[in-house]
């Protein structure tokens, strides 16, 4: 399986050619900076790795968060001493320091720094509190100039990475600082494995069997491929993707068109078609009005459109006579309900009247109900079976002339015996 590199100067490479018969190995990082760009660790970790991630930028330390849960992740800064100190946020992350004066050098190339109070941890103390039981397999430090001051805050007699891997110039340069600390490392009986002309790498004598791992540098039987060419091989992997989609979706698009022009041809050719009936037929017409057949029958044709019109006429003349009985009914029956309005008298004889003739009130009704006409044929609302019986006794001073007459004829209906219906 290909290995892929994340570091930034195949560091990974070499540990994992002399680490890689380690299942579920062990690391610390010391400046670990970010879970993904130039990290030494990121590779082991996919491999089933885990360790401690010291990074004092909490901004890294929320990524890590994220991206590295198995890890133990430590927003601290390691020196030899234990508390808390000014630190130097460097407006590129990857430089930020304790160190006053590489600060105050990269303020003077232009980028801009921030003090900050971080905490301060030391090797031996984080090793106290996580690696009693547990063999480190390698440790990296990258602290920007406060190597010297990590290296000696570690008990390397009770604390001992198999491989040590440790920056060995000064930031941004190929100005070496190792003479500073590496004889602490050398005392603690580490032998100097390899030199990459960033880091030095450091064998603990009691694992020199790995020393051979370091005799030469990255090469091609190390099976491995930068980070940043797998990217490259996605993105472009992808973009040929999206090439064969595009070119589907042309190829789909030139169909559609070749449909649509096979369409358009059809519909050329109906065109054409209906264009030579119509044609074929105007030319019969001519034809049919130039025959001597149709200038004989010329006066049959207009005698046939006169009478027809004739027909017409007097087809429309009976239905109107037909309806004119109808319309003289109902004028007869709106001029007499407007005659009767104005008689009180009389229509209250005509009410009574009707009532003895339910047939014919029931039929006028059912007129005005055909004709949507109610207002016009009603005369009154019909009384209820009972309605005579309820009319109470009217007095002689209640009664006058015909009111007379009509009173007594309500009485008179009141004696006669009811018919069933």
């Amino acid at each position: 399986m290909t290995f892929i590199s994340h570091a930034q100067n195949y560091e990974d490479v070499m540990l994992w050619r002399a680490l890689k018969h380690i299942e579920s190995g062990f690391y610390i990082d010391a400046g670990a900076w970010s879970p993904n760009l130039d990290s030494v660790t990121k590779a082991f970790y996919e491999r089933g790795w885990q360790g401690i991630n010291v990074e004092p930028n909490p901004d890294y330390i929320e990524q890590y968060a994220e991206k590295r849960s198995k890890d133990i992740n430590l927003c601290v800064a390691v020196s030899d001493h234990v508390g808390e100190d000014e630190m130097y946020f460097v407006s590129n992350p990857g430089l930020s320091s304790l160190n006053r004066n590489i600060a105050e050098g990269h303020r003077s190339l232009g980028w801009e720094t921030a003090p900050a109070n971080v905490k301060i941890r030391t090797l031996v103390d984080i090793c106290e509190e996580y690696c009693l039981t547990r063999e480190i397999h390698f440790l990296k430090v990258d602290v920007e100039g406060f190597e010297e001051q990590a290296l000696k805050g570690n008990d390397w007699v009770r604390f001992r990475p198999w491989v040590v891997v440790v920056e060995a110039t000064l930031p941004m340069s190929q100005i070496e600082n190792h003479e500073a600390w590496e004889p602490i490392l050398l005392n603690a009986h580490y032998a100097l494995a390899y030199v990459d002309g960033l880091n030095r790498f450091y064998v603990a004598v009691e694992h020199e069997e790995l020393l051979t791992a370091f005799k030469y540098p990255p090469n091609v039987f190390d099976d491995f491929k930068m980070a940043s060419e797998t990217r490259a091989e996605v993105k472009a992997e992808q973009a040929e993707a999206k090439a064969e989609q595009a070119e589907v979706k042309a190829e789909r698009a030139e169909v559609k068109a070749e449909q649509a022009e096979a369409k358009v041809e059809r519909a050329e050719a109906r065109a054409e078609q209906a264009e030579a009936k119509a044609l074929k037929f105007h030319s019969e017409l001519l034809l049919l009005y130039a025959s001597r057949s149709w200038r004989i029958t010329k006066p049959i044709r207009k005698s046939m459109q006169f009478f027809t019109k004739i027909f017409c006429l007097l087809g429309r003349l009976m239905r109107r006579s037909l309806r004119l009985p109808k319309r003289a009914g109902h004028w007869c029956l709106v001029t007499l309900r407007a005659y009767l309005l104005k008689r009180p008298e009389l229509k209250a004889r005509v009410r009574i009247w009707l009532h003895s003739y339910p047939k014919l009130e029931a039929k006028l009704r059912q007129l005005a109900a055909i004709e949507n006409h109610p207002h016009v044929y009603e005369i009154e609302a019909p009384l209820p079976l009972n309605a005579l019986d309820k009319i109470r006794p009217v007095t002689d001073g209640d009664i006058d002339g015909y009111l007379r007459r009509i009173y007594d004829e309500i009485e008179q209906r009141k004696t006669e015996p009811k018919i069933a219906d």
